[in-house]
């Protein structure tokens, strides 16, 4: 057997090889934008060719590419910038990541991925609060120390909100998975206290509401449906437990207090969604200032001058390369959440992979998904395994 054979057989036979592939891509390097997608082109390159292109996706990944390549064009053509070219590199993301599963990766596989950046970012933690950054580790992963951060913790991420998303979207898909096995899991409700734990330390508020909601959706629905003895006692006594120690809680971790402030006054009351929404109106009036804009988005030069800070997918996708690029962008949605009914239908149940992409669906409503190559590489894999046919089984 010759060495590509053999590396090619160890891509399709060995799923550790490829969970340590996938949670390197996710831990390093996270600060440097340039360095980052430089490391994903180098690895790139290599399993293309040692494993080949996934042909279900060359097609839609070379149609987006090219519009991006049309856009780009009438942005430097307006704006003379060689800087329009910034955002095309993002393409590399999502290639690398399903030319690395290959339709081979599982919700096994994702599990494990998890259960490895759990342990990861809880060890950073410690390592921050208990040791202090004494190695200068935080220059190659955070952005903001604790001391910027008031007191929270990002982990092994670029600051608090990307650990807040990666800790929501793992225990919604842990509890997906649970349910989507029917039987409770040890190692599954450990992952999800951990994250849990990860959410809170994170003061994420945007993880915090979405934890709740999605998990009490997921809890009703799963009782509502199957009205078995498991899931309506783990729903009493999750909500039991979280109402007992619920003003510990808040009294440990000031920003759970802040979120349930909405109540009183409203999403505008929270001053993080206000200053949000202060610049997304600004962003759509440069927006709709022009019916090019509208159409094929606006140049970077120009919309950098309003804001180079989005927290919002849909309004970064809808401002930097126009309405066309943000209905096939929902279509993409579309069509994946059809995907996962179709499984539905074989299992009776809803897969972990679909309650996470309605997860990161509503994420990206607040933070940059996209935007944020951790999040995005995270977003690729939780929904890899719909490419799979056997898990269309």
């Amino acid at each position: 057997m010759t060495g590509h054979q053999k590396t090619y057989e160890l891509f399709n036979s060995d799923a550790r090889f490829v969970n340590l592939m996938l949670v390197i891509l996710v831990v390093f390097p996270s600060v440097d934008f340039f360095t980052r997608y430089a490391f994903e082109l180098l690895l790139l390159i290599p399993i293309l060719i040692i494993v080949g292109i996934n042909r279900s996706l060359f097609r839609p990944i070379l149609l987006i590419f090219l519009y991006l390549i049309l856009s780009s064009s009438i942005h430097f053509f307006i704006s003379g910038s060689p800087d329009e070219i910034y955002d095309l590199i993002r393409i590399i993301s999502p290639l690398l990541v399903f030319s690395i599963v290959y339709k081979k990766i599982n919700n096994n596989s994702i599990e494990t991925i998890f259960n490895w950046l759990i342990l990861l970012n809880l060890i950073a933690i410690f390592y921050f609060e208990y040791i202090g950054d004494i190695f200068s580790l935080s220059q190659y992963m955070h952005s903001r120390d604790l001391v910027e951060s008031y007191g929270r913790h990002s982990g092994i991420f670029t600051n608090v909100a990307v650990l807040g998303a990666f800790s929501t979207l793992s225990i919604i898909f842990n509890l997906g998975l649970i349910f989507q096995r029917n039987r409770p899991s040890l190692k599954g409700f450990f992952s999800i206290i951990l994250s849990g734990y990860l959410v809170l330390e994170s003061g994420s508020k945007t993880g915090m509401g979405l934890t709740l909601i999605f998990s009490t959706l997921m809890f009703f629905l799963y009782a509502l449906k199957h009205r078995n003895f498991f899931s309506i006692s783990m729903s009493s006594i999750l909500i039991a437990s979280f109402i007992s120690i619920l003003p510990f809680l808040i009294e440990t971790y000031y920003q759970l207090e802040k979120l349930f402030m909405v109540f009183d006054l409203g999403l505008l009351g929270i001053s993080s969604f206000t200053g949000r929404t202060i610049i997304w109106m600004n962003i759509f009036e440069t927006y709709f200032s022009s019916n090019l804009y509208f159409l094929f988005g606006v140049p970077k030069a120009i919309i950098d001058e309003v804001s180079t800070t989005y927290d919002n997918d849909y309004i970064w996708i809808i401002a930097r390369y126009g309405i066309f690029a943000l209905l096939g962008y929902l279509l993409i949605i579309f069509t994946l959440i059809l995907k996962y009914m179709k499984v539905a239908k074989y299992n009776n149940n809803f897969s972990a992979n679909f309650w996470s992409l309605l997860l990161l669906c509503c994420y990206g409503l607040f933070i940059g998904v996209f935007t944020t190559p951790q999040l995005f590489v995270l977003a690729c894999t939780v929904i890899a395994p719909v490419y799979n046919l056997n898990f269309m089984k």
